[in-house]
């Protein structure tokens, strides 16, 4: 499936083993993989325990920096003992990484309280600090702030970071939170105003002293402007001036840069990417001058685009782009209305050579689609309720993207009935569009086998029986039902039961149908029986995810669907749930591979071939908000 972009999510506290990861042969880019390991499924027990709690406390923290389970009663806070004094001149520009790496979640990019994660922490009646508050900010001493990060503040749910960030780290990213607050144009303007008024008594050394810094604060020092006769010309300034003078007098004991230049640095390097685009439509010569937009992404969201056009030979190339390891670089050109992406990509040398992305001609004709399997997938009973993941594979039998002409493809049918709507990826007003009933696919479908591919899960209300009609709006080769317990029964014309099905200790029942639709119509079952409640996730229960993974081939592509049911059951926020966290495995896996290729592991041959397959499968999704 043509999919717009891709989220990256890497973790850094969950251990993959890019050896556990088993990708599947298919031509087109797919969604899902099965994985196979002891460990894997050690991870999955962190994920459905130690998410909830990370997702909780909505903060980037490390693995030694635990919020206790049971927050009824704020726990004691730890009281780092160290001197409080910075062990050289904090340096904004160093904090920036840390903070967007620690704390940009919660406080926000802004540090203005609204991170991603922040409604989360409130709507558990807890606060998070807005860090540029001038009245706040003006306040407190450093001291004090430095003691809040080392010991943290676990009644707000805000992790202790003694254990994860040396003193100086603590204190570089506290300078980057005092630059989040004040302008350049505020220290230029404190500066003027110093040598006017101030360096007949002060000099920017006396002033310039951790221990001043670590003691002050901006309130101290705008009180102290105002004692004495010697200070009589300061009671003249305005308000703002004396906040101009206190924010220069600061910036002399630490390393003042302006955070957009500090952003704007980051997003230039000297790595250079590329692609060579063609038309791989037979007969059709691709057109030149075609623009590219270049989607950079980092662990959380899209931090920037960059934009080229393509040569006459179709190559498109990037350079200054930043090799950071926690960046994925995604291409796309959008041609006759219809949105083609390349494989993304990482930046591991500062020139790599072109990577092919393959553009097609567009037809409108709805009669090259087809269903090739659908699977009815009942993951969860709950009272009254049942959780169900459809998975519908894609083919498309032409040589062009197929898009409908109102520029939309594919038309999936919704039960009336459902709720709780999700997706695996992107969702209503990112992928989809949604008219009633009827959910509309923006996605163009290229050519090939299983081009697109789609995961519905949703909630329906079930007691003891139930006749299920699913609508295809194209023809269907094949579909089955997936039934997680012997006490669900699936019966309908043509719907064979192959029983039982074992694989890695779990047991799931399969009902196959002998045929499937020659043209669009209805398929029509009836679930029988009222099934016990799903086990608790994080119980060996949990390796259905993985076990049906394995039987891809003949079952569909299950393993995300029950993965993603089982975290949101676990009261998981969607944000990072099953599609999510597999992506985590990934690009957990390529920083791997990485890291024994820099250790001398891997011969270098063995590496490219390694990191490319897992790039060219990393499962793409569209932009959306990450909130």
């Amino acid at each position: 499936m043509l999919t717009p972009d891709v989220r990256r999510l890497k973790p850094r506290n969950l251990s993959f083993d890019r050896r556990q990861i088993m990708w599947l042969g298919y031509n087109a880019p797919v969604r899902y993989f099965g994985v196979s390991s002891r460990r894997f499924k050690s991870a999955l027990l962190c994920v459905g325990m130690g998410l909830g709690i990370v997702l909780s406390s909505a903060c980037s923290f490390s693995g030694r920096s635990r919020v206790p389970q049971d927050l009824s009663k704020p726990a004691p806070t730890p009281v780092v003992a160290e001197a409080v004094v910075p062990p050289a001149p904090p340096d904004a520009t160093r904090g920036a990484k840390i903070y967007e790496e620690k704390c940009a979640a919660c406080h926000g990019a802004a540090g203005d309280g609204n991170g991603p994660q922040a409604a989360a922490i409130r709507a558990q009646g807890k606060q998070v600090a807005n860090l540029i508050d001038p009245a706040k900010n003006r306040a407190v001493k450093p001291s004090d702030w430095y003691q809040v990060v080392s010991n943290g503040r676990l009644q707000n749910l805000m992790p202790l970071f003694s254990g994860s960030l040396k003193p100086q780290e603590r204190w570089d990213v506290l300078a980057y939170t005092w630059a989040l607050g004040t302008r350049p144009n505020n220290i230029s303007a404190g500066k003027t105003l110093f040598e006017a008024q101030c360096v007949q008594c002060h000099t920017t050394a006396s002033l310039g002293k951790p221990e001043i810094l670590a003691r002050s604060a901006l309130n101290d020092t705008l009180a102290a402007m105002a004692k004495g006769e010697h200070h009589r010309a300061n009671a003249q300034l305005t308000e703002a001036q004396r906040g101009y003078l206190t924010d220069y007098v600061r910036s002399l004991a630490y390393q003042y840069a302006d955070p957009v230049a500090i952003k704007d640095a980051a997003l230039k390097g000297d790595g250079i990417l590329a692609w060579q685009v063609s038309n791989q439509t037979p007969g059709a010569r691709l057109q030149p001058n075609l623009p590219v937009t270049l989607h950079v992404y980092d662990a959380t969201s899209e931090v920037f685009t960059r934009t080229a056009v393509t040569s006459d030979n179709g190559l498109a190339q990037f350079s200054q782009l930043p090799a950071r390891r926690d960046y994925f670089y995604e291409p796309e050109i959008v041609y006759n209305g219809a949105r083609f992406f390349g494989a993304p990509a990482q930046i591991t040398t500062t020139n790599l050579a072109p990577r092919p992305f393959a553009i097609y001609e567009v037809t409108n004709d709805a009669s090259v689609i087809s269903i090739s399997d659908f699977h009815y997938f009942v993951q969860d009973a709950d009272e009254g309720k049942l959780s169900i993941a459809e998975v519908y594979s894609v083919d498309n039998r032409s040589d062009r993207a197929y898009v409908a002409k109102t520029l939309q493809s594919l038309r999936f049918a919704l039960p009336s009935d459902a709720t709780n709507i999700r997706f695996d990826g992107p969702g209503i007003g990112a992928r989809f569009m949604r008219d009633g009933d009827i959910l509309i696919d923006m996605d163009a479908v290229i050519p090939g086998a299983r081009a697109s591919s789609l995961t519905l899960i949703y909630d329906i209300p079930y007691r003891n029986n139930k006749i299920i009609e699913r609508e295809m709006f194209y023809p269907l080769q094949k579909w089955d039902v997936v039934l997680p317990s012997k006490e669900l029964r699936a019966t309908g014309a043509g719907l064979v039961d192959r029983g039982p099905q074992q694989v890695q200790n779990t047991t799931f029942n399969l009902f196959v149908a002998d045929k499937g639709l020659v043209a669009a119509g209805k398929i029509r079952f009836e679930l029988i029986g009222q099934p016990r409640a799903a086990a608790v996730p994080g119980s060996d229960n949990l390796s259905i995810g993985i076990g049906v993974g394995l039987l891809v081939l003949s079952l569909g592509l299950l393993y995300l669907a029950v993965l993603r049911g089982r975290v949101l059951r676990a009261g998981v926020s969607p944000a990072i749930s099953g599609d999510k966290v597999v992506r985590q495995a990934l690009l957990q896996a390529v920083a791997d591979l990485d890291d024994d290729f820099e250790a001398g592991k891997l011969a270098e041959a063995d590496y490219h071939q390694q990191r490319e397959a897992l790039l060219s499968h990393l499962a793409p999704l569209k932009k959306g908000k990450n909130k």
